[in-house]
């Protein structure tokens, strides 16, 4: 149980990092940023580029962190923005940002091959560490205390005054507008800091398991389905989620067998619609 326990607190601090960012997403430009898979499997391709040229770990995540999130201030400058301006439909948008998931995929495998990649990572993250009958190594550690960082920056940020101007957009655009807030400009902002931390995000899963092209699907998929169930837009709700979904991939790995990891995922999340259908925390 203690093993069970440790693993889902690492699968939980990943998926976190990634759900937070499309979290934050929805709840400003209200639609499913499926493009937000590209920027983890671009943060996992550039960390792994940089520890094969011998870039330390800390050096690595920044940088890979930095381009995700230019990536996303591309993606919201020569993509959204032009169809905000055009008052384009969700569903253009979701068409939209699938074409960037896919078109980011192939790039990949284009660049580094369809093949599965390890990152290189020092000797002394791949050290283990037995406590309580739970072991753990250095590596997942540090997964976890940069997610605790990050989430708390975050919810740091949101106090700040641009972090008040982004949840005044997010709760009433028109109001905000009304009050001269540069809307453009706190969307790329939004942009930029949830692509932030989906790049580290696929940098640090490259840490524990491999990276491959398509690692971008799954990685919207689980920040979606955390979304789902916290309440869409709702970033306490996606902490919750978050975790659920940690527990439910780890029990399953360890007391069923890991192919029905991501089938139990889907069970919990479908479960707790039936009883809450507007997740943990409905979004007001």
């Amino acid at each position: 149980m203690a093993q069970v326990l440790v693993n889902s607190l690492f699968d939980a601090s990943l998926i976190l990092l990634v759900a937070l960012g499309f979290s934050l997403v929805y709840r400003t430009a209200r639609f499913f940023h499926l493009g937000h898979g590209a920027t983890f499997a671009v943060g996992g391709y550039v960390t792994y580029l940089l520890l094969f040229l011998g870039s330390n770990i800390a050096f690595a995540l920044i940088v890979a962190g930095l381009i995700g999130g230019l990536c996303g201030f591309a993606m919201e400058g020569f993509l959204y923005k032009r169809l905000r301006r055009r008052r384009s439909s969700s569903l253009i948008y979701l068409i939209a940002s699938l074409g960037v998931l896919l078109v980011v995929q192939n790039l990949l495998a284009l660049l580094f091959g369809s093949e599965t990649h390890v990152l290189q990572i020092p000797e002394a993250l791949e050290s283990s560490t037995r406590l309580s009958g739970a072991l753990f190594t250095n590596a997942q550690v540090m997964i976890v205390a940069v997610a605790i960082a990050l989430v708390s920056l975050l919810f740091v940020f949101l106090k700040t005054r641009m972090g008040l101007f982004l949840r005044s957009l997010s709760d009433n655009p028109f109001l905000a507008r009304a009050m001269g807030i540069d809307v453009d400009r706190m969307m790329l902002a939004v942009f930029g800091i949830g692509s932030f931390l989906a790049a580290v995000a696929g940098g640090l899963t490259g840490m524990e398991t491999t990276i491959r092209p398509a690692m971008g699907f799954s990685g919207t998929l689980y920040a979606m389905l955390a979304c789902i169930m916290g309440g869409m837009g709702n970033l306490a709700g996606t902490i919750v989620g978050s975790v659920l979904l940690g527990v439910a991939r780890s029990a399953s790995v360890t007391f069923i067998a890991p192919e029905w990891r991501d089938s139990i995922a889907l069970m919990v999340v479908l479960i707790l619609l039936f009883v809450k259908p507007g997740g943990i925390i409905r979004s007001s």
